[in-house]
């Protein structure tokens, strides 16, 4: 920005590979919120799905001042009638520049707002270098970045530029790239460029959204539509030089896996949702085209999806073969916890010592809850594992089967750990050293949230999908 300030020719001008300013931002999708773990898409895409959003939280809640006032918000003093908006802002800003971990998401922020505030400063500078296009340098075929894309799956997003080896213009670039900001800036500042499309094969931005996966391009698209209906219409009637439809695009498999599929059968669940979702933009007329290949979409899909069908069924299979194994364990266990109570049986007429106990009926019901739970997800994973596992199966059966038998494990997991503190207060009546009790408690817990953290990492995908059905 201070350059920009001092030089402001420097906008239009081209490095030695022939891009200007607008060309290196549209290679650089980290620098905005939608190409990092803070941007909705991303949910999943880490480990701990928790903490990843809770730290999306945090960031939409740092306040940060722009770049031209940022020098005074820094030496502002508070009013004694200040609102406490203004002291909220203040205060919470001062924290997250103190706390390490806070001060991370506060630069990461930073860094993206000074983005979109340097972006709108090069599109208030020249109108040709956004129909510009950039040339790579003679020669030159990216190979040497090539082993980065499996370091880690967040910095492959900034290296799948390297097979552009065509002239793009920033908003092509930035269509391939996902980066929705720049790409919602540019259309803002010259609708005209809406109509653009790639040098390389005449793919409209549509075809290139739907290729790349990039669903918040596609919902923008959709919701400017009712400001100018003609450009989204436009685009849906759009064919590329080998007589592909969108639909065309959205069916190919490619290599643009999203960042939050955790395993071939969700990866193969969210194929089938974004066709349907790309299906249903389109025009019936447009359903029955087909591209030079004399191939339909629904034949294009079928074709380069044979592999990703095959690994999702392994996935799963192997995935419910492991969930009976330990769901017909927990039945066995908890059949003989129902019979062999805490405190033994009376010998004369065999009930329960403990039957007239008040925390006795909580046992009781958690161990018969843990047994039918285990009951229903072990009918659930037989139901998975006996499946056709055809294309359509992906798309609501088999996802909607694995969320309702995951959770059954889980709830049955839950009840088991609820059985155990009822029978730890009914053998001990507590009795034991504060210390020893907090301590098995403790240990209790930290094992239920570890198993919840794994609950969630594994259905958030599947769930995210099966409602994103009921909005297609």
């Amino acid at each position: 920005m201070e350059i920009m300030e001092i030089y402001p020719n420097l906008a239009s001008n081209k490095n030695g590979d022939g891009a200007t300013a607008s060309h290196i931002l549209a290679l650089s999708p980290t620098s905005f919120k939608s190409g990092t773990i803070y941007g909705e898409q991303y949910l999943g895409a880490t480990p701990i799905v928790l903490a990843k959003k809770a730290a999306a939280i945090v960031y939409s809640l740092i306040p940060i001042e722009n770049y031209e006032t940022r020098n005074a918000a820094n030496h502002i003093t508070l009013q004694p009638d200040s609102s406490w908006k203004e002291k909220f802002k203040q205060y919470f800003r001062l924290l997250c520049k103190g706390f390490p971990v806070l001060k991370l998401i506060y630069n990461a922020k930073q860094q993206h707002t000074y983005a979109i505030q340097l972006l709108r400063k090069l599109l208030e500078k020249d109108y040709g270098q956004w129909t510009m296009s950039y040339d790579p340098p003679h020669g030159w075929d990216g190979s040497h970045n090539k082993s980065h894309e499996d370091r880690h799956p967040l910095s492959a997003i900034t290296t799948r530029v390297i097979t552009y080896r065509v002239r793009e213009r920033p908003i092509i670039l930035a269509t391939k790239l996902g980066i929705v900001e720049m790409f919602k800036e540019i259309i803002k500042a010259y609708p005209e460029s809406i109509g653009v499309c790639d040098e390389e094969a005449g793919r409209n931005l549509l075809h290139l959204a739907a290729e790349y996966r990039h669903e918040s391009i596609v919902e923008f698209l959709k919701s400017s539509s009712t400001n100018s209906k003609r450009n989204l219409d436009m685009l849906v009637v759009g064919i590329d030089r080998e007589g592909n439809t969108p639909l065309h695009a959205a069916a190919k498999l490619g290599k643009h896996k999203p960042w939050h599929i955790r395993g071939a059968a969700q990866w193969m669940q969210w194929e089938c949702v974004w066709f349907q979702r790309v299906k249903r933009m389109l025009p019936p007329a447009m359903l029955t085209v087909k591209n030079c290949n004399e191939q339909y979409a629904h034949q294009v899909f079928t074709e380069t999806h044979i592999d990703l069908r095959e690994q999702g069924e392994i996935w799963l299979k192997e995935g419910s073969n492991n969930c009976m194994l330990i769901s017909a364990l927990i039945a066995t266990v908890m059949f003989a916890c129902a019979f062999t109570v805490p405190g033994g049986n009376d010998s004369t007429s065999g009930r329960p010592i403990l039957l007239k106990n008040q925390d006795f009926g909580p046992f009781f019901h958690y161990v018969s809850y843990s047994l039918f739970f285990s009951l229903i997800s072990l009918g659930l994973f037989l139901s998975i594992h006996a499946a056709p596992f055809n294309e359509h199966d992906f798309f609501f059966r088999l996802p909607l089967r694995s969320v309702f038998a995951v959770t059954a494990l889980f709830n049955s997991v839950t009840f088991i750990a609820c059985a155990y503190f009822q029978t730890y207060m009914l053998v001990t009546a507590w009795t034991f050293p504060i210390g020893f009790r907090i301590l098995d408690v403790g240990l209790a817990s930290l094992g239920v949230l570890f198993f919840v953290e794994l609950y969630v990492d594994t259905v958030v995908g599947f769930i995210r999908y099966l409602l994103d059905i009921l909005f297609i």
